[in-house]
Formats: structure tokens, C-alpha cells, sequence
């Protein structure tokens, strides 16, 4: 039998829907605290929750449980390409005034 939801969230000691900046701070804070130097077990559980908790399959999931309303928390969108063509434009800008600074 594999890991469950509940069982990869107890591992990390975390609870309801975490986000996945939660579930990395959560896995970072218990492999410092279980080293696998010193916890070889613990840290093999630790990596196996963290693993499972990170995958498609949980994401695929996580979304079912959620309303399409919340679907971004699980699936955030991708910047829009206003604001990705916004950022190009500034960095020609910054391009073009160092060619034209630096040519002096």
C-alpha cells in the first residue's frame, strides 16, 4: 500500500491544503531536525512524504478537493504576457543606455 495524503502530511507536520512554499519550509525544517546521518529512517519517511507531497499525482489531487475558484492555489497561473513583454522592453531600455553610455 502507498502513502496517503494524510500520512505524508503528518510526516512533514503539516495539515489541510498547504501550499507548496509550505511544504518546502516544512521539509527543510525536518531534514535539518533529522539528519540522515543520525536518522536514516526518519529522513527515508521524511523524503518519501516530501516526494509524494510535491508530485502530479498529489497537485492532480489537491485540485479535485478544490472549487474552480481556488484551482490557482493549486495550479498558479503563468505571468501574462503583458507583464512578460513589459519586462523585455525594460531590459532593451537598460541595454540600449548602457551601448549609449558606455560608448563615450
Amino acid at each position: 500500500m502507498g502513502l496517503t495524503i494524510k500520512e505524508a502530511l503528518k510526516r512533514l507536520k503539516l495539515s489541510g491544503s498547504p501550499e507548496l512554499h509550505e511544504i518546502k519550509t516544512a521539509y527543510e525544517k525536518m531534514i535539518r531536525r533529522y539528519p540522515p546521518e543520525f536518522h536514516p529512517e526518519r529522513f527515508q519517511q521524511i523524503e518519501e512524504a516530501y516526494t509524494y507531497l510535491t508530485s502530479l499525482s498529489f497537485m492532480l489531487e489537491m485540485a479535485e478537493m478544490h472549487t474552480e475558484r481556488d484551482i490557482e492555489i493549486v495550479f498558479p497561473k503563468p505571468p501574462s504576457m503583458d507583464k512578460i513583454n513589459e519586462l523585455c522592453k525594460v531590459i532593451e531600455r537598460e541595454r540600449l543606455l548602457r551601448i549609449i553610455f558606455n560608448s563615450n
